[in-house]
């Protein structure tokens, strides 16, 4: 079985506060803690942003 990591809708408003969330702080560390990981173990990671159009 194929293994991959899917990192979804993390998005750069989140941290700069124009989207303000409740994660506990250190949340985009943890997702690197997560994505290094994997990439160094040649795990697939797709990373998926949602985006709006007006």
């Amino acid at each position: 079985m194929k293994r991959g990591l899917l990192v979804t809708d993390v998005q750069n408003e989140y941290f700069t506060g124009k989207l303000p969330v409740s994660y506990l702080p250190g949340s985009f560390a943890n997702i690197l803690r997560a994505m290094d990981p994997a990439r160094s173990h040649r795990v697939s990671v797709a990373v998926i942003q949602h985006l709006a159009m007006s």
